[in-house]
């Protein structure tokens, strides 16, 4: 009976010790495995600071290239400040040059219109009476901005210097031919590679007394509305400047105005103005226009045109500077 309980002492001890041994081998295996994943995090770790370490070294970089950055742009800022600044001078030195249109309400009875696509612009005109005679001009020169401004300013001080100081009383292809010769000799025109800016011109000399106009013109249209009929008079074809200039390139004509005629002078910055289905204006619409308005007194010719170009152009960018004036032969011109 002793030996009975002997062996099943001996069977329980077995069986404990096979389960204490199963349960220390899971032991160690879950040891084994927390210190793999120990080492992990560990590692893991290790990455991690790593990391923020270049992200700290980064965020460095990168507020120094911001801080650079503000710096460039507020000199940038500045800088543009300076060139506005300079731009609105040389703007009031433009309009200073450029007479008052309010000559047109003062002696004649017409409008301008004057509205340059930049700042300043690269179209001009002149006005001026002499005796009996009155001389009126306008010219699109190449460009616009800051570099059609400053052809602008050479033009009506090469007016002046023709025109009134040198008295000139010759004819106007004479004029036409002197800006031309003084445009190619000041940008060397005549050298190899050198630049073809030039301008297209108009100048025209109306005689009160007996409502001759003469006019020469360099590719600037000269039109005449007389009742319901319009009058595109001819004019050269070629401009004023560039390097293919040979003698007696310029002629001029006459006509003979009537009482009630209308004179218009623009440039082609008014026909070459895009509506939003990016279609010009064209010259045939600026015909129609005119003579649908051709009896209405000249301010509110000015404000039709005004608003025909507003409705026209919609929300479209102006294309060009944009020049117009108009004339009516009546008892104030006379």
């Amino acid at each position: 009976m002793a030996n009975f309980f002997n062996r099943k002492d001996d069977a329980q001890l077995d069986e404990f010790k096979i389960k204490l041994e199963r349960e220390i081998s899971k032991r160690k295996e879950a040891e084994r495995l927390l210190e793999e994943k120990s080492l992990e995090l560990y590692y893991a770790r290790q990455a991690l600071e790593e990391k923020l370490v270049l992200v700290e070294k980064q965020n460095s970089t990168i507020e120094a290239y911001t801080q650079e950055l503000l710096a460039i742009q507020d000199q940038l800022s500045e800088s543009l400040h300076e060139i506005t600044d300079s731009i609105q001078y040389a703007r009031r030195l433009q309009r200073g040059l450029l007479q008052s249109s309010s000559i047109l309400a003062e002696c004649l009875n017409g409008f301008c219109i004057y509205e340059p696509k930049s700042i300043v612009g690269g179209d001009f005109y002149w006005y001026h009476i002499q005796d009996e005679k009155i001389c009126f001009a306008a010219g699109d020169c190449t460009g616009h901005g800051v570099p059609g401004a400053m052809m602008t300013m050479f033009a009506i001080q090469a007016l002046h210097n023709i025109i009134l100081q040198q008295d000139f009383r010759g004819d106007l292809q004479e004029i036409l031919s002197r800006m031309h010769e003084m445009l190619v000799y000041m940008l060397n025109q005549n050298e190899p590679n050198a630049a073809k800016d030039g301008m297209d011109m108009a100048i025209c000399r109306f005689n009160r007394s007996t409502l001759m106009l003469e006019y020469a013109s360099a590719l600037l249209p000269v039109w005449i509305v007389r009742g319901n009929e319009l009058i595109k008079l001819p004019i050269n074809r070629r401009p004023v400047g560039g390097s293919d200039y040979y003698q007696n390139a310029f002629w001029a004509n006459q006509f003979q105005l009537l009482p009630g005629d209308i004179c218009y002078l623009f440039t082609d910055g008014l026909q070459d103005q895009f509506n939003p289905e990016y279609k010009k204006i064209g010259s045939r619409r600026i015909g129609s226009l005119l003579l649908e308005i051709r009896t209405l007194s000249m301010p509110e010719q000015k404000e039709k045109i005004l608003a025909f170009l507003n409705q026209w152009r919609g929300n479209i960018e102006q294309q060009d500077d944009i020049f117009m004036t108009g004339i009516r032969v009546d008892d104030r011109l006379q």
